[in-house]
């Protein structure tokens, strides 16, 4: 009888700080948030903030800041 129990998350592939979570005859990694994977191998995608020339600007007297195309 094969009722021996290994546990198969002592040589695991999990990456990023994964959990490993023991199964019958295998495993699964649990990822932190935002990395994705069969192994949690990819990592977050990388936002960019968009700037903009009103982020700068300190409108007074209640005025809205615009930014004009092709200035």
């Amino acid at each position: 009888h094969c009722e021996q129990d290994y546990n198969d998350c002592l040589e695991n592939k999990c990456q990023h700080g994964a959990e490993c979570v023991d199964a019958v005859n295998g495993y699964t990694c649990v990822c932190k948030e935002g990395f994705s994977g069969l192994f949690c191998e990819n990592p977050p995608p990388m936002i960019l903030l968009q700037t903009s020339p009103c982020d700068q600007s300190d409108c007074q007297n209640s005025a809205q800041c615009l930014v004009v195309a092709g200035e």
